[in-house]
């Protein structure tokens, strides 16, 4: 069966930008085959679409009407040729042709978005004349992270105040104000890392303030053009925190330490015509009552890799990354613990005088030796003897317990008492060695015995069969079963 198969040779399927993307195209051909070329093409697509509801005018019915609009985006980000064969003609077999793309270091990364998505892939070709051709295709994840490093002109990193006021009014009566004033430490962070805020509240109004909340969102717009230009916003809460308010005439200073989520998704819309990311975080003073929420938001710029870290240029091939870039304070993954030498390493219990809580390591095994005369007896082995089985004295390893591991067994503290030996027991008068030669057995004791014995399970019988002297070996008569 005449086939085509693309093989990458990164079988992770994932590469950052830069990366050398290396594989070969199987050709199976189960005939001979005349064909114009065969092709391998890489691409980068981009696609938006969504439908919206709209109302229009019908001049015909003069009257107003609503219908459903098909609203889509479509461009192409990379594009790639390679003619692996012109025209010719191969016999029946299995062919092999290898491939390698180099990718720009400024691509978008893979994103699936609510309007859209942005995918890349591999795609073979056998262009078949006047047939249908032989193709196959590959899809990959692009990982474009956000270097700090290569935008360090848009970042603000020095410290930002912003201020607000606001007046309540009530019946025509203006209160005193409300001050709020925001100081941010930078307005750029990696994820992982502490964003600190400084939040100052003057309230000199009669009204209390019902409490602060602080939020980090990300707003991710998407591009439609066609039939005509539209735009879809999808806002995502990266990060918030609050705490309560100032009552009236007060005034409270709030110290915010907000961490940014390391498994926040942050794409990198770099060269994207159809899509656009930005961040924001906006601190909202709660107010009760008619009155609308005192507000104050700064624009801010989230990131992979810090300043001065590891430039995205150096990213590794394939899909693994490696301890230079793992090791990032708060960049693209958690960084690793640091190394602690062996003369640092606490111990693994509190020191003092008590002993360790657990034992420090795996139990030592003793050794013991093996007899030299250990075998055993094959049956049916003439002469009466049997090939014995025997060595040197050799170490064996042998469990911290004994030989034989300890049966169960109660605490002593739980445990029920002993029966007495039989010199404690020939203290007493009615006691005798029944395993003596000369010691006569006792008989077995009756039925009558049996139940009018203290240890008996049964109820005592009736008063007459008390006082009945006791029988011999056969004890009482059972009764008999009544006549029909």
């Amino acid at each position: 069966m005449t086939s085509c198969k693309i093989v990458l040779d990164n079988f992770h399927g994932s590469y950052y930008p830069g990366n050398t993307i290396s594989g070969h195209v199987v050709c199976v051909f189960d005939s001979s085959k005349d064909f114009r070329a065969i092709r391998v093409r890489l691409r980068g697509k981009e696609h938006t679409s969504w439908w919206e509801r709209e109302s229009y005018y019908d001049s015909s019915s003069k009257k107003t009407k609503y219908r459903n609009v098909h609203y889509t985006g479509d461009n192409t980000i990379l594009s790639f040729d390679i003619t692996l064969v012109g025209e010719s003609t191969l016999s029946r077999g299995r062919y092999e042709y290898p491939f390698t793309f180099t990718l720009p270091r400024d691509l978008p990364t893979t994103f699936d978005g609510s309007y859209g998505h942005i995918r890349y892939y591999v795609k073979a070709n056998i262009d078949i004349p006047f047939a249908f051709d032989y193709e196959d295709e590959r899809s990959f994840t692009l990982i474009s992270l956000i270097d700090f490093n290569e935008i360090i002109q848009q970042l603000q990193l020095n410290p930002v105040n912003y201020e607000d006021e606001k007046n309540l009014c009530c019946c025509c009566c203006a209160s005193d104000p409300i001050t709020m004033n925001v100081e941010y430490q930078k307005e750029a962070f990696v994820l992982g890392e502490r964003a600190k805020i400084k939040v100052d509240i003057t309230n000199m109004s009669n009204t209390s303030l019902e409490g602060l909340q602080l939020q980090v969102n990300m707003t991710i717009e998407s591009k439609a053009t066609s039939p005509r230009t539209r735009h879809k916003q999808d806002t995502e809460i990266v990060a918030s925190t609050s705490d309560t308010g100032v009552g009236a005439h007060g005034q409270r200073i709030y110290d915010f330490d907000l961490l940014i989520p390391m498994s926040t998704v942050l794409p990198n819309f770099t060269r994207s015509a159809l899509f656009k990311q930005w961040c924001d975080i906006n601190v909202e003073a709660v107010i009760p009552g008619c009155h609308s929420n005192m507000e104050i938001g700064a624009s801010i710029k989230l990131g992979h890799i810090p300043i001065g870290g590891p430039s995205n240029t150096l990213l590794p091939q394939g899909a693994i990354m490696t301890s230079s870039i793992t090791d990032i304070p708060g960049g693209a993954f958690p960084p690793h613990p640091p190394a602690v030498s062996a003369d640092q390493k606490p111990p693994p219990y509190p020191v003092g005088e008590a002993a360790p809580p657990y034992p420090l390591g795996p139990p030592g095994f003793p050794t013991a030796t093996v007899p030299s005369d250990i075998g055993f007896k094959v049956p049916g082995s003439s002469g009466g003897s049997s090939p014995s089985l025997s060595g040197k004295r050799v170490p064996v390893p042998v469990p911290v317990h004994g030989l034989y591991p300890p049966g169960p067994s109660a605490p002593a503290d739980q445990s029920a008492p002993s029966a007495p030996t039989k010199a404690e027991m020939a203290k007493g008068g009615d006691f005798a060695m029944i395993d003596e030669e000369d010691s006569p057995e006792p008989p077995p004791p009756t039925y009558h015995d049996a139940l009018s014995g203290p240890s008996s399970p049964y109820p005592p019988g009736p008063p007459e069969s008390q006082n009945r002297p006791p029988g011999g070996q056969n004890g009482p008569s059972a009764p008999s079963a009544p006549s029909l």
